[in-house]
């Protein structure tokens, strides 16, 4: 017999099992939802563009365009430099992190002047939207938020010295400074954009409920907190930065497809994580498949989170939607989006909360100016919690404590100093009105 007649049926053999498992794997792939998912792709994208979303990197860097004259980036550009080279190493309290450094805080807030005289100017303007390389989005960089930030620590640092010093009209300037930087963080509608912009709003409105706990029945002090308040009352527009948030998923896909690690925030080692998605990146139509889950998803989301940004409940309950929604799905279509998509959740309660703080400090000026009143002296969304109840006042003897939810999201009953022993974030937020 013939060699070439001894191979013959070996290779029948194993061409009849390479089909086979090639005819598997067909079924197998058939049986998942990708092809569906693939196929919905333009029904989905039309329904994104109708809800009103950007469905293209293009459309959306056109938005982010303003008038460069009503734009103050290149003021902040100066001062963020500025400050990001000879202040934000400093530290501003002593060995046991709990001492301020009031010489030094002084010093550093006094020599800073020149600087903050020209955020007062870019305060003027209506815009601050930085020039950046934004291609591809996701690897966009945002080198200005941990300057932005530590001038606003400095800011807050400085007004309580004013505190301890008793000098109301010097903690209004410092407010006023931190509140102008703060507000400037979401000026590019990115998510981080506007959780930096509440973590701002948050240390000058942390400064003034001292303020208020302290001094709260001197009218110089309440007449600071408000002007800085109503400063702060402008809208956390949630529903925007989803504009931008879908075309980050959008483009994720192909970003991840191409280098894994990148949006693991790993090294460049490969891992078992970032084979697995390597390889799914290569299965037919997984691209198609994942956007076009992408365009369902935030469709359905941007409808139910609606146009008021101010509505706590609709900006809380989406958020909460939209994580519930990505971790319920079951199929191979929504692997990659559930690795692309930011928790919405927290994302949503912070807003809330902060219009929660913010009421809480406005309601609790209005009850200092006249401590007989017994209800709420602001009506509409200025009496809301972040769980879309009425702020909570409780009373004693002495005084009423007006507040909202604190750090935990759970009612503490009015206790609003920082407890020293178990967990750190068990208090509200609130202000003591004397009888």
């Amino acid at each position: 017999m013939s060699a070439k007649r001894r191979l013959s049926k070996p290779l029948r053999v194993v061409r009849g099992i390479s089909i086979a498992f090639v005819a598997f794997l067909g079924i197998a792939y058939a049986l998942t939802d990708i092809p569906s998912a693939a196929l919905k792709f333009n029904a989905n994208e039309a329904k994104a563009k109708a809800a009103g979303l950007f469905t293209t990197t293009d459309e959306l860097l056109a938005s982010f365009e303003v008038p460069a004259k009503e734009n103050g980036a290149a003021l902040m550009k100066e001062v963020l430099d500025e400050y990001a080279a000879n202040y934000e190493k400093l530290r501003y309290f002593g060995t046991d992190n709990k001492t301020e450094d009031k010489p030094l805080i002084l010093d550093s807030y006094q020599k800073f002047e020149p600087f903050w005289q020209k955020v007062d100017q870019a305060a003027k303007l209506q815009y601050c939207v930085f020039p950046r390389n934004r291609r591809p989005l996701v690897n966009t960089l945002y080198p200005e938020f941990a300057p932005l930030k530590s001038m606003i620590k400095l800011a807050g640092y400085r007004a309580s010295v004013a505190l301890d010093q008793n000098q109301p009209k010097q903690a209004a300037e410092a407010w006023r400074r931190g509140a102008s930087v703060a507000l400037m963080a979401d000026d590019e509608p990115i998510l981080i954009g506007i959780l930096v912009r509440i973590a701002g709003e948050s240390i000058i409105e942390e400064s003034i409920r001292k303020a208020l706990n302290q001094r709260g029945n001197d009218p110089a002090w309440r007449a600071a907190a408000w002007e800085t308040l109503q400063r702060l009352d402008q809208p956390l527009d949630f529903a925007k930065t989803m504009k931008t948030e879908h075309v980050f998923a959008l483009e994720g896909f192909d970003v991840l497809s191409k280098s894994p690690n990148l949006m693991l925030g790993i090294d460049e080692a490969e891992t078992a994580g970032s084979r697995l998605l390597r390889f799914f990146s290569k299965i037919p139509f997984a691209g198609a498949a994942t956007n076009s889950r992408v365009h369902e998803i935030y469709a359905e989301f941007y409808k139910r989170l609606g146009t008021d940004p101010y509505d706590i409940k609709k900006v809380s309950d989406s958020g909460d939607w939209m994580d519930r929604e990505i971790n319920d799905k079951k199929g191979l279509s929504y692997t990659m989006v559930k690795i692309l998509l930011p928790v919405f959740a927290q994302a949503g309660k912070a807003c809330a909360k902060s219009y929660a703080q913010r009421n809480t400090l406005m309601q609790a000026i209005k009850l200092l100016e006249d401590p007989s009143q017994k209800d709420l002296p602001l009506k509409g969304r200025y009496a809301l919690d972040s769980d879309s109840q009425p702020l909570r006042v409780v009373k004693d003897k002495n005084r009423r404590v007006i507040y909202s939810i604190g750090p935990n999201f759970k009612d503490d009953g009015g206790v609003i100093d920082r407890p020293t022993t178990g967990s750190s974030r068990d208090y509200d937020f609130g202000v003591a009105i004397p009888k």
